[in-house]
């Protein structure tokens, strides 16, 4: 199990770089143009290579805990498990894929909705300072780095890791582990995700008000408890089919109805 737990976080960390160097790809005028004119700032090439082995680290180390994790709270990653052990039997479920791709859809619906009609009439206007970056990086970079680094570390690795830590901490037997422990995993997963994003919701806006906290708690999290859920009942990849298809979903049809 070790072994095959080393080759699927060899793998996650491939899938990382990849997302990375997506990141960098989409990132790297607005990083240009952030360091023009300042002084003993390393080449760009060099930075973006730091950037692509710290990631490579940091996903390999994240999912390696996780992968030691998941089974002691019943949980798998089972397509990913198939891909590196052939004695390990994977069949997809039409069913639930279905499930994530109409949930991850919605629960895009539901975030632009919320944003245009809920939030953006109570925060202060704001002029975009960042180069603007072509619709096409834009949409791999979310599917891609959103659609699975994210959910490698956000419930492989940071779910997973709570959920032990309660089971720990309250479950004094043996024995099925409580539903209610899930969910609290699942939920305080989400919140520290949504929380993550109030640096750039600082510097996007100048200032951190009530109402953009709320949002960036609600907006980044909104359909996390769903890709907790999937990843719960049914593993991981569908996690991220639906995370795939809420970018999706954003980006090739809610994007162009609600703008």
């Amino acid at each position: 199990m070790v072994k095959n737990n080393l080759k699927l976080s060899l793998l996650f960390a491939a899938l990382g770089a990849v997302a990375t160097l997506l990141l960098i790809w989409v990132q790297g005028a607005a990083l240009a143009e952030l360091l023009e004119g300042q002084e003993n700032v390393p080449p760009i090439f060099l930075l973006n290579i730091v950037s692509i082995v710290q990631q490579i680290i940091l996903t390999f180390i994240t999912s390696f805990i996780g992968l030691s994790l998941i089974q002691k709270v019943n949980l798998e990653v089972p397509f990913f498990r198939s891909l590196v052990d052939r004695e390990y039997s994977f069949k997809w479920s039409k069913n639930w894929i279905l499930y994530a791709v109409i949930g991850g859809s919605l629960g895009s619906l539901l975030m632009v909705i919320l944003d245009k009609y809920v939030f953006i009439p109570q925060i202060p206007t704001f002029e975009e300072t960042t180069a603007p970056v072509s619709w096409g990086k834009s949409f791999l970079m979310s599917v891609i780095y959103g659609g699975i680094w994210e959910e490698i570390v956000m419930r492989l690795f940071l779910m997973t890791l709570i959920i032990w830590i309660v089971t720990k901490l309250f479950r004094k037997r043996p024995g099925n582990i409580p539903s209610w422990i899930y969910w609290t995993g699942i939920i305080v997963a989400t919140l520290i995700f949504g929380a993550g994003h109030l640096p750039a919701t600082v510097q996007l806006f100048g200032e951190l008000t009530t109402a953009l906290i709320f949002r960036a708690l609600l907006l980044n999290g909104i359909v996390g408890v769903f890709f907790g859920y999937l990843f719960w009942k049914k593993g991981l990849v569908y996690a991220m089919i639906a995370h795939m298809f809420f970018h999706i979903a954003n980006f090739t049809v809610w994007m162009h109805i609600f703008n």
